[in-house]
Protein backbone atom coordinates (compact mmCIF):
# COMPACT_ATOMS: atom_id res chain seq x y z
CA UNK A 1 0.00 0.00 0.00
CA UNK A 2 1.21 3.27 -0.88
CA UNK A 3 1.18 6.57 0.90
CA UNK A 4 -2.09 7.54 -0.96
CA UNK A 5 -3.65 4.76 -0.43
CA UNK A 6 -3.03 4.85 3.30
CA UNK A 7 -4.44 8.84 3.17
CA UNK A 8 -7.14 7.59 1.31
CA UNK A 9 -7.81 4.72 3.96
CA UNK A 10 -7.76 7.65 6.51
CA UNK A 11 -10.60 9.46 4.73
CA UNK A 12 -12.57 6.25 4.28
CA UNK A 13 -12.47 6.15 0.64
CA UNK A 14 -10.32 5.23 -1.90
CA UNK A 15 -8.07 5.73 -5.20
CA UNK A 16 -10.86 4.87 -7.31
CA UNK A 17 -13.75 7.39 -5.68
CA UNK A 18 -10.90 10.04 -5.13
CA UNK A 19 -10.48 9.72 -8.96
CA UNK A 20 -13.81 9.95 -9.87
CA UNK A 21 -14.40 12.99 -7.81
CA UNK A 22 -11.63 14.88 -8.77
CA UNK A 23 -11.37 13.57 -12.55
CA UNK A 24 -7.72 13.07 -12.45
CA UNK A 25 -6.73 9.50 -14.02
CA UNK A 26 -7.02 6.91 -11.34
CA UNK A 27 -3.48 5.60 -13.28
CA UNK A 28 -2.11 8.75 -11.46
CA UNK A 29 -2.48 8.07 -7.90
CA UNK A 30 -1.89 4.21 -8.81
CA UNK A 31 1.35 4.62 -10.20
CA UNK A 32 2.36 6.87 -7.33
CA UNK A 33 4.06 3.65 -5.93
CA UNK A 34 7.04 4.09 -3.01
CA UNK A 35 7.85 7.66 -4.32
CA UNK A 36 8.33 10.61 -1.67
CA UNK A 37 5.77 13.22 -1.39
CA UNK A 38 8.54 15.71 -2.64
CA UNK A 39 7.63 14.30 -5.83
CA UNK A 40 3.84 14.74 -6.41
CA UNK A 41 2.53 17.45 -8.68
CA UNK A 42 0.48 20.45 -7.31
CA UNK A 43 -2.26 18.56 -9.26
CA UNK A 44 -2.37 15.36 -7.71
CA UNK A 45 -2.15 17.16 -4.39
CA UNK A 46 -5.59 19.26 -4.96
CA UNK A 47 -7.37 16.02 -6.85
CA UNK A 48 -6.41 14.46 -3.50
CA UNK A 49 -7.84 17.14 -1.37
CA UNK A 50 -11.10 17.65 -3.85
CA UNK A 51 -11.48 13.50 -3.52
CA UNK A 52 -11.68 13.63 0.29
CA UNK A 53 -12.71 17.24 1.31
CA UNK A 54 -10.38 18.70 2.56
CA UNK A 55 -7.84 22.08 1.67
CA UNK A 56 -4.73 21.59 -0.13
CA UNK A 57 -2.67 22.32 2.31
CA UNK A 58 -3.96 19.73 4.94
CA UNK A 59 -3.64 17.23 2.20
CA UNK A 60 -0.22 17.86 2.29
CA UNK A 61 0.51 18.27 5.68
CA UNK A 62 -1.17 14.58 6.12
CA UNK A 63 0.89 12.90 3.01
CA UNK A 64 4.33 14.38 4.80
CA UNK A 65 2.97 12.74 7.79
CA UNK A 66 2.24 9.56 6.69
CA UNK A 67 5.20 9.66 4.39
CA UNK A 68 7.97 10.64 7.37
CA UNK A 69 6.27 7.66 9.70
CA UNK A 70 9.47 5.02 10.17
CA UNK A 71 7.16 2.26 10.01
CA UNK A 72 5.82 2.66 6.50
CA UNK A 73 9.40 3.21 5.10
CA UNK A 74 10.55 0.05 6.52
CA UNK A 75 7.18 -1.70 4.57
CA UNK A 76 8.40 0.24 1.67
CA UNK A 77 11.35 -1.17 2.10
CA UNK A 78 10.63 -4.79 2.39
CA UNK A 79 8.16 -5.21 -0.48
CA UNK A 80 8.01 -9.66 0.54
CA UNK A 81 6.47 -9.33 3.46
CA UNK A 82 3.28 -10.78 4.51
CA UNK A 83 0.52 -8.75 3.20
CA UNK A 84 -2.21 -9.48 6.00
CA UNK A 85 0.70 -8.86 8.67
CA UNK A 86 0.87 -5.79 6.78
CA UNK A 87 -2.19 -5.10 6.89
CA UNK A 88 -2.47 -5.49 10.46
CA UNK A 89 -0.02 -3.60 11.01
CA UNK A 90 -1.31 -0.39 8.55
CA UNK A 91 -4.79 -0.60 10.74
CA UNK A 92 -3.29 0.05 13.95
CA UNK A 93 -0.85 2.69 12.35
CA UNK A 94 -4.45 4.33 11.40
CA UNK A 95 -5.92 3.81 14.78
CA UNK A 96 -2.97 5.24 16.61
CA UNK A 97 -2.83 8.23 13.94
CA UNK A 98 -6.47 9.17 14.45
CA UNK A 99 -5.52 8.88 18.41
CA UNK A 100 -3.03 11.26 18.80
CA UNK A 101 -0.34 8.74 18.42
CA UNK A 102 3.24 9.51 17.67
CA UNK A 103 5.43 7.34 15.74
CA UNK A 104 8.70 9.72 15.90
CA UNK A 105 10.14 7.60 18.54
CA UNK A 106 10.21 4.26 16.51
CA UNK A 107 13.57 3.05 14.44
CA UNK A 108 14.34 -0.33 13.11
CA UNK A 109 18.41 0.86 14.10
CA UNK A 110 18.95 -2.48 16.12
CA UNK A 111 17.00 -4.61 12.76
CA UNK A 112 19.97 -3.16 10.48
CA UNK A 113 22.52 -3.17 13.21
CA UNK A 114 22.26 -6.78 14.19
CA UNK A 115 21.84 -8.95 11.50
CA UNK A 116 21.22 -9.38 7.78
CA UNK A 117 18.72 -7.53 6.18
CA UNK A 118 15.70 -10.58 5.44
CA UNK A 119 12.37 -10.81 4.87
CA UNK A 120 12.21 -13.67 7.54
CA UNK A 121 13.53 -10.82 9.79
CA UNK A 122 11.84 -7.91 8.48
CA UNK A 123 8.61 -10.14 9.39
CA UNK A 124 9.96 -10.77 13.03
CA UNK A 125 10.14 -7.06 13.49
CA UNK A 126 6.83 -6.20 12.32
CA UNK A 127 5.21 -8.73 14.42
CA UNK A 128 7.09 -7.20 17.34
CA UNK A 129 5.77 -3.53 16.34
CA UNK A 130 2.53 -4.98 15.77
CA UNK A 131 2.59 -6.70 19.46
CA UNK A 132 3.11 -3.37 20.91
CA UNK A 133 1.42 -0.91 19.21
CA UNK A 134 -1.81 -3.43 19.94
CA UNK A 135 -0.77 -3.43 23.42
CA UNK A 136 -0.48 0.54 23.69
CA UNK A 137 -4.30 0.80 21.87
CA UNK A 138 -5.46 -2.17 24.80
CA UNK A 139 -4.29 -0.17 27.00
CA UNK A 140 -5.45 3.76 25.82
CA UNK A 141 -9.08 1.84 25.54
CA UNK A 142 -8.90 0.62 29.11
CA UNK A 143 -8.31 4.46 30.20
CA UNK A 144 -11.41 5.92 28.41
Amino acid sequence: MNIIDIYAKNHGTNRYKIAKISGIAQTTLANFKDKNVDKLTVKTVKALALGTHTKPGDTLDELIKISGNPIIQFIRDHQNLNKDMVKELEDLIIWHGLNGGNFNNISFNRYYDEGPDTDERAEIALENVIDVLQDLKNSMQKDD
